[in-house]
């Protein structure tokens, strides 16, 4: 009788782990899904010089994917223009110098409970 209830717990466990450690393979990948495209949209707005085009093209990738993307993007002068949604780079001017780069996504684990909101800052210049 002892065999099969330890029999019975061992399955139990190991089935428990590896629930455990798909959770944290999962929330792994969303993080690293999220960071990717991040990088990806940085490295695009340096290499564009701010084109507006590009800035709308990524503010639909981002949305597209679930993803919150905001834009803080400064000219010469120092004017700050806040870009949060398509067809708001459209008042851009030419020579913007620099800028942050904001995106927000949700990491999501059943299995723990946990539903948390996250921020991704970059810089460019």
């Amino acid at each position: 009788m002892s065999e099969i209830i330890k029999s019975y717990m061992g399955v139990f466990l190991l089935l428990l782990m590896t629930l455990a450690a798909g959770e944290i393979l999962a929330g792994y990948m969303q993080v690293l899904g999220a960071q990717n495209l991040h990088s990806e949209i940085l490295s695009e707005l340096e290499d564009s010089n701010y084109y507006s085009g590009v800035v709308d093209d990524a503010i639909q990738r981002a949305v597209a994917q679930g993803y919150g993307l905001s834009m803080e993007l400064y000219d010469e002068d120092g004017h700050c223009y806040h870009i949060s949604r398509t067809g708001d780079a459209v008042n851009l001017p030419g020579k913007v110098v620099k800028g942050e780069v904001k995106l927000t996504f949700s990491y999501e684990s059943p299995f723990f409970g946990l539903s948390q909101s996250h921020v991704l800052r970059g810089y460019t210049a």
